[in-house]
């Protein structure tokens, strides 16, 4: 680990906790084609045991189109099924310039539309 306290390139981690009824995910690190498998299969676990999951993206230093896949996935299945999922509007710049170049910040964050 470097002294800045930076992930080595290519980790993800998930720290799971309780917090006013939710499921609270924290994802710290890189979530791409490499690491999006495993926040994915969290996230169905979750789904299927329908439980309330809040997820925590603010430590999020790159995120690719895998991730912005699971997140996009995770929140419309939630929709359509009914599963409370809130994503944490205090988003890593890196990851609020990727929703926002996608026009995807408010579908993913806000509670929006389907973008169209």
């Amino acid at each position: 680990m470097s002294s800045s306290g930076a992930l080595p390139r290519g980790v993800l981690t998930v720290s799971e906790g309780k917090s006013g009824g939710f499921v609270r995910l924290r994802v710290v690190g890189e979530l791409d084609l490499a690491t999006a498998p495993m926040l994915q299969e969290r996230l169905d676990q979750l789904r299927e045991q329908k439980l309330r999951v809040q997820l925590d993206l603010s430590s999020v230093e790159f995120i690719d189109s895998t991730g912005i896949r699971v997140l996009f996935r995770a929140v419309k299945e939630g929709r359509e099924r009914g599963w409370p999922l809130q994503i944490e509007a205090a988003l890593a710049p890196q990851v609020r310039r990727v929703l926002d170049i996608l026009r995807l910040e408010e579908f993913i964050v806000g509670g929006g539309r389907e973008p169209v």
